[in-house]
């Protein structure tokens, strides 16, 4: 499936469906600084040719004071399809997602990773009280039948743009 961040939700779970109070998660794994991809392989010898894009690097290294490389080897024939590859991998791995997990009972066992849904979360405290609807992508799904509950892993699909400077 096509990446498509745009994409309709394709559920609502309201405050009242959930068993639980989704607390935010961040995690530093995700991080890509610069990634390198691997177009036009050579079949006899089981070589590629490598492009590397490192734009965002310093950019990331400022914000998360970390680097990671990442590799990915594709069938792709060229250096422009690597190139948009590329790009849309630092879309998505320039900066650390917020994530949280949302339980419920069977109503989510239909969800699929990369499902974008809605989820209504009541804020207690803070500059925003009250029922807030959050827009969240499905990463990750556990369904246990004994307990009848689908847990979901989700994170905010925000893109934020990097120019190279300003972060």
């Amino acid at each position: 499936r096509i990446y498509d961040e745009f994409r309709t939700p394709a559920q609502t779970i309201t405050f009242e469906e959930l068993l639980n109070k989704p607390g935010i998660r961040y995690t530093s794994d995700e991080i890509i600084s610069s990634s390198k991809v691997g177009h036009t392989k050579d079949w006899g010898n089981s070589t590629y040719q490598y492009l590397l894009d490192n734009t965002f690097e310093s950019t990331i290294f400022e914000r998360y004071q970390t680097y990671k490389e990442q590799i990915f080897d594709t069938v792709l024939t060229n250096s422009t399809d690597a190139q948009t590859i590329a790009d849309r991998i630092n879309e998505q791995s320039g900066d650390i997602k917020k994530t949280f997990q949302v339980v419920t009972k069977l109503q989510s066992v239909d969800r699929e990773l990369s499902d974008f849904i809605f989820v209504e979360v009541d804020r207690n405290s803070g500059p925003m009280i009250g029922d807030i609807i959050t827009f969240a992508e499905v990463t990750r799904i556990t369904k246990n039948f004994n307990s009848n509950t689908v847990s979901l892993d989700c994170r905010r699909p925000t893109r934020q743009v990097l120019d190279g400077g300003d972060a």
